[in-house]
Parts: C-alpha cells; sequence; structure tokens
C-alpha cells in the first residue's frame, strides 16, 4: 500500500507499510525463519498461506512477538489437509477481526487496519487450491468483492497457471 506506514500511535500513515506474503507449506518447522525475517525486514503485514496447520497446533507455537495474528485452519471449514492461512499484523497498527467475511466458508482470513483518524483498510490473505470446488471458489470470489469495496490489499497463491 503506498502512502502509508506504521506510526507509533496505533495508526498507519503517509508513508509505505512493509508487506510479505508467503507460500509456506507448512509453518510450524518453519516459523523460527519466517520470524527472523520479520524482524530483520521490519515488515509490518505478513501474509501466510498453507500452513497446513490444526486444532493440535496451538497459537504459542505460531504467535511472533509484536504482532497480532488472525488464523484460519481449512480444518475448521472443510475436509481435509493443508492449506490454512494466517495474517500477522505489526502491534503498533490498530486493527481488528473482519468477522463477515471470516465468517465465511472460503480460505481467506481478513482483518481491518486503522489508518489515520477516520479511515480503514481491509487487509486479506487467500488461497484458493487447485482442487476447490465451483462453490468454494464462488464464496471466495464473493468475499472478495465485498472486501473490495472499500480499501483494500489482498494477498495470496491463487494457482492460476502462467501467473507469477
Amino acid at each position: 500500500i503506498e502512502n502509508m506506514q506504521a506510526h507509533s500511535e496505533s495508526t498507519a500513515h503517509a508513508h509505505a507499510l512493509k508487506c510479505l506474503f508467503v507460500n509456506a507449506r507448512g509453518l510450524i518447522s518453519k516459523i523460527d525463519i519466517l520470524k527472523t525475517h520479520i524482524y530483520e525486514m521490519g515488515l509490518d503485514i505478513v501474509g501466510v498461506a498453507e500452513t497446513f496447520l490444526n486444532d493440535d497446533a496451538l497459537p504459542a507455537e505460531i504467535s511472533i512477538e509484536g504482532y497480532t495474528m488472525y488464523r484460519k485452519d481449512r480444518c475448521n471449514f472443510k475436509e481435509g489437509k493443508a492449506g490454512g492461512l494466517i495474517l500477522y499484523i505489526k502491534n503498533e497498527i490498530i486493527s481488528y477481526d473482519f468477522q463477515e467475511l471470516n465468517n465465511s466458508q472460503s480460505e481467506s482470513v481478513w482483518c481491518k487496519i486503522k489508518v489515520d483518524r477516520n479511515d480503514r483498510v481491509t487487509i486479506g490473505v487467500c488461497y484458493r487450491s487447485q482442487a476447490a470446488s465451483e462453490n468454494e471458489l464462488s464464496e471466495l470470489f464473493r468475499v472478495i468483492k465485498r472486501a473490495s469495496q472499500d480499501n483494500a490489499l489482498l494477498m495470496g497463491d491463487f494457482n492460476y497457471p502462467k501467473i507469477n
């Protein structure tokens, strides 16, 4: 997002937020590497797809000090292994769960951040499985469309061929 930066008064202000998206293909074994990159790069927002987490993974195992975590495991909304998403937002940025979108049956996780006094930006991480059904895709596109009605930052792995 251009023209924003984390500010000590808990809002994002004019400059730039440092963002990163990664496809982890299993987060537990890579969390220490991710933490190192986050701290070294001074990141404000981090989106992670394919966390491969389930209810056995405790928040303490994947939390990152100084960041608020928004998590959605695939096992909590459909059958199957793999998948899953996490969104980390630096604590200096006021953020909150976007429940309306997080309640969807799509592989996406959403929050809102406060920028300036009265403005908000929707932040989302999405994963489109190559094996997703038409219903899953419709639901994912529905929540993306809803999120994009306002200012939004969308990160994700959409598994479309020949697109980098």
